[in-house]
């Protein structure tokens, strides 16, 4: 799936985001906070970092909706060219 390299790979080289969880287990059902330990500033750095890597201009207002790992993906999905 190429949307979870996408995010497996902006995690790996985001040096302000730190996993709890090894970045070769995670999958679509992970819970961001419960399983990875992304906290609301980490959410907020992917979130940067993944609009940068897409070009899109999308207000973080939609980080509400970021709850699991799948919902990341989703607009990965959307979103990519």
């Amino acid at each position: 799936m190429k949307e979870l390299d996408l995010l497996k790979r902006i995690l790996t080289q985001t040096e302000d985001i730190f996993l709890k969880k090894n970045i070769s287990d995670i999958n679509q059902g992970d819970l961001l906070r419960e399983n990875l330990g992304l906290d609301s500033l980490a959410k907020v750095t992917l979130f940067y970092e993944i609009t940068d890597e897409l070009e899109t201009d999308d207000d973080e207002d939609i980080l509400e909706q970021w709850n699991k790992v799948s919902d990341v993906l989703k607009y990965i999905n959307e979103n990519m060219k």
